[in-house]
């Protein structure tokens, strides 16, 4: 609905909604899934990393 704001200001709060279109709910409806595969990523980098850098403490430690 948000995206739809702002990619459609002239678009009013109440009964315009069936204005907006059938494609913007579509595209905010993917856009909500590739935050959702992004942020998924960027746990796994982060747990990457941080394996990686104990590693790397681990070895100059011994």
């Amino acid at each position: 609905m948000v995206l739809a704001w702002f990619l459609g200001p002239d678009t009013k709060l109440g009964g315009q909604a069936s204005a907006i279109g059938f494609s913007l709910f579509t595209f905010a409806f993917l856009f909500g899934f590739s935050l959702d595969i992004f942020f998924t990523l960027l746990d796994q980098f982060v747990s990457m990393s941080v394996a990686g850098i104990k590693k790397f403490g681990s070895s100059t430690a011994a």
